[in-house]
């Protein structure tokens, strides 16, 4: 034990010490997900051999997280399979912590609204969300998390419905997750929610019927399957041409 304990203090030492590539710092059992990722990332690339990998992340820990990573017995730690073991004790103590209950997960799906920032801030946050649903064991279908994805970005109908369209190809069938996310982000990638908030009520106030068009009988919106895109905008309809498109969120 004592020689363990020994060569884990001294793998500690080495690693505060080495120009190579650090080991992944978890504070925070919130974060075990994304660190467990980022461990197998960084032992593909550290030269440090297998029984000195544990004792490496371990010294990179803080907090609770740390405690918990010291009750794994030294010599399992000093071992070739002691990061395994180490994952596997985190998991198991720490997995569930910051509430991955399915309904919390749930709770934390719903509550994330692009509200500010960038588009790629909202998605990298989205996903992160739905990563804690399947951590719960109550992922959602693929469909829902297209519609959830859209539905949340808070965009104006036209900008929905262009979402919508880039997503189906143009052809206007169900997205998928993927699909839909790719048209967000390259339809307001870089663009702040302010800005497309501005936009949207710009846009809304456009779509707005005008005043010389209420004693004559108004042009409905809507339109014919053969009405083009510009007796759209003589009625009314400012750049409103794709459609509504889909429901209410189930």
């Amino acid at each position: 034990m004592a020689d363990a304990a020994a060569a884990l203090a001294a793998a500690a030492a080495l690693a505060a010490s080495s120009s190579h590539t650090p080991a992944p710092a978890l504070g925070s059992p919130t974060g075990l997900r994304v660190w467990t990722v980022e461990v197998a990332i960084w032992r593909s690339l550290t030269p440090l051999p297998p029984h000195q990998q544990a004792a490496t992340l371990i010294a990179a820990m803080t907090g609770v997280v740390k405690r918990v990573a010291l009750t794994v017995p030294a010599d399992t730690l000093a071992s070739a399979g002691g990061v395994t073991a180490l994952c596997t004790v985190l998991g198991g103590r720490c997995g569930g912590a910051g509430g991955t209950t399915p309904a919390a997960a749930a709770a934390a799906v719903r509550a994330c609204v692009w509200r500010g920032g960038t588009i790629v801030d909202y998605v990298v946050a989205f996903d992160e969300a739905l990563a804690g649903c399947v951590d719960a064991g109550c992922p959602p279908t693929d469909a829902a998390r297209a519609e959830r994805v859209l539905q949340q970005a808070a965009l104006g109908t036209t900008e929905r419905a262009a979402v919508r369209l880039m997503a189906s190809n143009g052809t206007g069938a169900p997205a998928t997750y993927a699909s839909m996310t790719r048209a967000l982000l390259v339809l307001f990638g870089g663009t702040n929610r302010r800005v497309v908030a501005a936009r949207s009520a710009t846009l809304a106030r456009r779509r707005a019927p005008r005043a010389s068009d209420a004693g004559g009988g108004a042009t409905s919106c809507a339109g014919t399957a053969t009405g083009s895109a510009t007796s759209s905008r003589r009625a009314g309809c400012g750049r409103d041409i794709f459609g509504s498109g889909g429901g209410p969120l189930q």
